[in-house]
């Protein structure tokens, strides 16, 4: 689900979540459609001026058992800051662009910003560079199609998109 959203709140992600039809969803474990809420875990994300807590939804598949968060594409998962802000730190262009964005982002740490920039290098630049996945708005819809993984995403964990 794709929406022109800036900031990730508790409304505007419970509204997402009742506006999902759980049937719709295929499972990328065994390939059944339907799922069933499974329950809520507390996550929270850095927006732009805010530290916000969510209950992030967990459904099960009744076939394989398997659960999966839904998760909007704008967060990353086991990450605290936005998937925009990701990109933005990655494609800095320089330490003072980056100075810039820390001065602006003053929830965002210099040791997050560190183990991001680490990840990037470590294992996504060249998965993105060897599909020709190029960094713009789009990438999330393309790394979960083609690595079943939201970009920037470090766990082993798959993920499905939602038509």
């Amino acid at each position: 689900m794709t929406r022109a959203v800036k900031d990730i709140t508790a409304p505007v992600y419970e509204k997402m979540i009742e506006s999902i039809d759980l049937m719709k969803i295929q499972c990328p474990a065994c390939g059944h459609h339907g799922f069933t809420i499974h329950g809520y875990y507390s996550r929270f994300v850095l927006n732009d001026e805010s530290k916000d807590e969510l209950l992030i939804c967990r459904i099960k598949c009744p076939v394989c058992g398997k659960t999966h968060a839904i998760l909007p594409s704008l967060l990353i998962p086991h990450n605290r800051i936005k998937l925009s802000d990701a990109v933005q730190i990655i494609t800095a262009a320089d330490q003072e662009e980056l100075k810039r964005f820390l001065d602006e982002h003053l929830l965002i740490s210099i040791e997050t910003v560190r183990r991001l920039k680490e990840a990037f290098r470590k294992v996504w630049k060249a998965m993105i560079a060897s599909e020709g996945i190029t960094i713009d708005d789009q990438i999330s819809r393309r790394c979960v199609s083609v690595f079943k993984k939201q970009f920037l995403q470090i766990s082993c964990h798959q993920c499905f998109s939602y038509p």
